[in-house]
Parts: structure tokens; sequence; C-alpha cells
């Protein structure tokens, strides 16, 4: 049983006064009934806060006083008077309940409090029935059915267990499963199974860090389409994407026709390395005004093949360029994939430097995108992949003044 909210601890009973109006004697009297009922559980005064809350025959006002008494009170639960009048009749032996109320913690408010004693409670019923560590009780709690421990009771614990690192760190598929199943929301206290990806909650909201778009290449749905993983792995990261983008010509019968399009890039920004071309043009002997004219520039060097070296510069060097275009076109499209099925904020993904841990990206995310994550990594089911169809033919990346300089530079310079 969840501590209801409306219940009001008021502080400051003087104890004293709690025993003047009966308060302690109910309980022992309670307590006393129970166990001559057969309810062992009684016998021990730490669990008696967790008792009365999941006493069904109590009702919440006596409920609400007798757990205001033993929070404000728990002196009283290591009384040598209290476990032997408690005792008086069962032929019951007060030591290791005298040494289990003796350490019972002080200090803690109501709710904490009674967590405390759940977690006590959980802990003496498991450790009678498994000697697996707590890391693996909420595996037991899920597939181990036990006729003292009715179905929503196993449910409150797995709830209550989930939100602690000590016991949810060693959840493996099938226990995800089955959280699943049972209707158990494990986030935002369980970490995804990833040393690349990871989320926290903070301030009411979702964010992701992750090392690189890399991180996400085994989250595509490979196996019914015509998308390898190794091609996204090597878009992603940029290693070896070279061998998935290489042509062996442009889409032109002749340099001449590369004059329109190299005009549109000179009107977004500079080309240096065509002043480099018509350098070595006139080194070779060519005509001054007409390395000043584009057009004629390149009909002399395809018609010539005094120039054979500089047409095939220009020639590979936009085959480089649209090869590196078209990766980069790739790249977005596999990124924006991403970030369109898991949710990622756009708009304010940063990267995060951390001289002294790993650096990576950080950005807002949805709980959407939480639980495909764990779909992916937890449950490992494709239904959470990322359903990507890659373009029919090829890639087609947009050429920019920037790359075809660096291309065309490069070129020249074997030369």
């Amino acid at each position: 049983m969840i501590v209801k909210e409306s219940i009001n601890f008021e502080r400051g009973l003087d104890p004293k006064q709690a025993i003047d109006i009966g308060i302690f004697p109910r309980i022992i009297n309670y307590a006393r009934k129970k166990m001559s009922e057969g309810d062992s559980s009684w016998s021990s005064p730490t669990g008696w806060i967790w008792e009365i809350q999941e006493d069904k025959d109590l009702d919440d006002r006596t409920k609400e006083s007798w757990l205001l008494f033993l929070v404000n009170h728990k002196e009283y639960l290591g009384s040598k008077e209290l476990l032997d009048k408690l005792f008086l009749g069962f032929g019951g032996d007060t030591s290791g309940s005298m040494s289990e109320a003796q350490n019972f913690e002080r200090g803690l408010d109501p709710k904490k409090a009674m967590n405390v004693g759940l977690e006590q409670k959980i802990s003496n019923f498991l450790r009678e029935r498994t000697s697996d560590s707590p890391a693996m009780w909420i595996s037991y709690l899920l597939t181990e059915e036990d006729a003292e421990l009715d179905h929503e009771t196993r449910k409150q614990w797995i709830e209550f267990l989930i939100k602690n690192p000590e016991y949810n760190n060693s959840l493996d598929e099938n226990d995800f499963y089955e959280l699943k199943k049972w209707g158990i929301q494990w986030i935002p206290y369980v970490k995804l199974p990833s040393d690349e990806i990871q989320y926290e909650f903070k301030n009411g909201k979702y964010f992701l860090s992750f090392d690189g778009w890399q991180s996400f290449s085994d989250l595509f749905d490979t196996d019914t389409r015509n998308l390898s993983k190794d091609f996204v792995e090597a878009v992603l990261s940029g290693e070896n994407v070279e061998e998935y983008f290489e042509y062996d010509s442009v889409n032109f019968g002749d340099i001449t026709e590369m004059t329109w399009f190299l005009k549109r890039l000179l009107a977004k920004g500079k080309i240096p390395a065509l002043d480099d071309l018509k350098e070595k043009f006139i080194e070779r002997g060519g005509d001054p005004e007409t390395a000043n004219n584009l057009e004629e520039l390149f009909d002399e060097i395809e018609s010539n093949d005094e120039y054979e070296d500089l047409h095939d510069a220009i020639r590979f060097a936009w085959t480089d360029s649209q090869e590196m275009a078209d990766q980069d076109e790739a790249f977005k499209d596999l990124k924006n994939a991403i970030k369109k099925h898991f949710d990622i904020n756009d708009e304010e993904i940063k990267w995060v430097e951390k001289p002294n841990n790993y650096s990576h990206f950080y950005a807002p995310i949805s709980l959407n995108g939480i639980e495909k994550l764990f779909g992916c990594l937890a449950l490992y089911d494709s239904d959470y992949k990322i359903k990507y169809y890659p373009p029919q033919y090829s890639y087609n990346g947009d050429i920019t003044s920037e790359v075809f300089n660096d291309s065309l530079s490069n070129r020249l310079d074997e030369i």
C-alpha cells in the first residue's frame, strides 16, 4: 500500500499523552490478536508500520493515529516491556525482535519510514525463498509465483524496487518483456542498456546524451529493407564511407557541360582553384584571354589533348565533389530519420565538452522517444526500430563551391 497523500501527519504528540488516550496499548493488543489468528508478520514491531498500512480491517482514522504514533515514537518499539507484553503467552524469544527494533532507523519522515518498512518486509520475504542477490529480486518476483504472495502485492513490490538502482541494474530482455506485460513503468528509474546512449529526467523533461550519430546504427531496421548495417554505420561515423560512393565518371559527355553548373556555384561562393587552373593552362602555352573566359577555357581544354592532365583534373574533381555531396546527403537523411523516429528536438541539440569525462551530444527527447529506445535496446523488438527507405536509385547531394574548390585544388596539386 502506498502512503495516502491525504493522511495529515501532525507531529508533537506527547508520549505520555498518547499512552493516556490508549493508542499504544491498542496497537499492542491488536498485534497480539493478529498473532493469535496465526499472522506471524505482526511478531516484529519493525514491520508494524507496513502491516498497519496494509491491514484491511483498520479504518483510515485509526491507521492515521497509529502510524503517527509509531513514526514519532520509535523508542517504544525497542522497549523490553513492550516485547514482553507482546509475546506473553506465545512462548517467543524476544531477543531477536528486540534487536530489530533497536536497529530501526530514526529521524525519517513518515513516508520514508514506511518505505524502510516495506523494503525490510520485501527483503525478509525474499531472503527466505531465494539465494539470488538483490539485483535479481525483480526477476524473481516477475517469474516465480508464491502461494503467500498475490499478484497485486507482487506488482506493488516490483513497483517499489524498480525505483532503486540497487535492484534495477541487472534487468534483461525477459524482465523488460514481463514488466511491459504487467503494465509496470520503469522509466525514468532504469538506465538504458547501452554504453553509448543514455537519458535523464530533469525538471520534468527528458534529455538524451549520446556519443555520436553512429550510436544509432544498430537501431535501423535492416532485416526487410534494402539497407545494410555496415552502410548505415559507415555513413553515420564517416569511416570507410568512400567505398559506398565511388563513381567512375560524372554525368557529362564533356567538361564543357559543367560550365553552367560552375557559374551557379560561383554565384554562391568563390572558387580560387579555378585561378590555379588558369595559371596551369597559361603555363602550357594557353591564351590568357581564353583563360579569362570560363566557356572558352573549358572548350579549349576539352578539345586539345595537350591539356589532358587538366581535363582529367576537372573531371575527377567534379566526381570527387559529387561523391562527397552524396555522402553528406546520406548522412543528413539518416540523421533526420533518427531525430524524427525518436522525437529528438533538433533545435536544442548541443555538443557538450567534458575534459575529465566523455564528450557527447545532449538534446531534449520525448517520453515516447525514450520508450522506443527501450524497445530497441531492451526488448530487441524490431517494431521499435527506424523504418528507413533509401532512395530508389542513389543519393543526389548538391555540390557546393567550397567542396568543388577543395576537390579541384587537390587534383591540380597532383599534376
